[in-house]
């Protein structure tokens, strides 16, 4: 086992990655795991005595609504969080009633979070529904962790459904920054035409929110999401699928493509070819 100074020592009962359970100390350096040894191996800048209180790894929680509720907030939702044994949460773009999608906006957020969080944030990003494709690089450098977007409306400004054309743009400029992007994955207008239907014979109830949504809303977006990552070799990530067809949809598109059989350029010859023995 390591032995060393670490800037924080954690003694106590260790739960380790097998689920064993080990009376030792815990080294961490720089926010991270960095040793775990026998009791009082280990020293630190700062020691804390656990006793026999169960010691786990922070967990990281990677889709968080801090301000889609502005009554909520950046204080309460950290401390909810740290409560629950959440050490760092990602922080999504949709704040009400004014998205993240520039960089005067995200620095105004980070600067909340240094004042109001109790536990660590990461932020999201999104883009405007039109006409915020320039501001993708400028908000990479800033430190956004990457771009959420939505194929659904849910609101017209705050969390708007971004046109195909302007998402594969994006796309592109997103994967030449080194950024990645995660898609709410809905079908706006089947969504949009079975909720009339249902709104039409009066249903109001809590079914009809599922009513109005059958498999192939997400599984279509899904498809459509995936399709804009090989074109555009973004990372891409899919937020809350609910389908085990949309899993498959996602390992499949993980798998790496075949050679196509037909290129531009070999279609270009061949098209000479034909035309000249026309």
């Amino acid at each position: 086992m390591p032995r060393g100074r670490f800037e924080l020592v954690v003694s106590g009962s260790l739960v380790l990655p097998d689920g064993r359970l080990m009376d030792g100390d815990l080294g961490v350096d720089e926010g991270r795991i960095a040793a775990i040894a026998e009791p009082g191996a280990l020293t630190g800048d700062e020691r804390i005595e656990a006793g026999r209180h169960l010691v786990l790894p922070g967990v990281v929680d990677a889709h968080v609504h801090t301000r889609s509720e502005p009554a909520e907030g950046l204080t309460r939702a950290t401390t909810a969080a740290a409560a629950g044994g959440v050490t760092t949460i990602v922080d999504m773009p949709y704040d009400d009633p004014t998205p993240i999608t520039n960089v005067g906006a995200f620095i105004q957020k980070t600067e909340a979070v240094c004042r109001e969080a109790i536990t660590d944030v990461a932020l999201w990003a999104t883009i405007a529904k039109t006409g915020g494709l320039d501001e993708i690089e400028e908000l990479v450098s800033a430190g956004a962790c990457g771009f959420k977007v939505s194929t659904f409306e849910t609101h017209p400004v705050r969390f708007p459904r971004i046109p195909d054309g302007e998402l594969y743009l994006a796309m592109q400029r997103i994967h030449a920054a080194g950024s990645l992007i995660a898609f709410h994955a809905e079908n706006d207008d089947i969504v949009r035409r079975l909720g009339a239907r249902l709104a039409a014979d009066g249903r109001s109830d809590a079914s009809a929110h599922a009513a109005g949504r059958p498999p192939v809303t997400e599984t279509e977006a899904v498809g459509r999401a995936l399709e804009l990552a090989l074109a555009t070799g973004a990372r891409t990530h899919i937020v809350h699928a609910t389908l085990q067809r949309s899993f498959e949809r996602a390992a499949t598109a993980r798998t790496p493509p075949r050679r196509p059989a037909c290129t531009t350029s070999s279609w270009t010859r061949a098209s000479s070819c034909v035309r000249a023995f026309a």
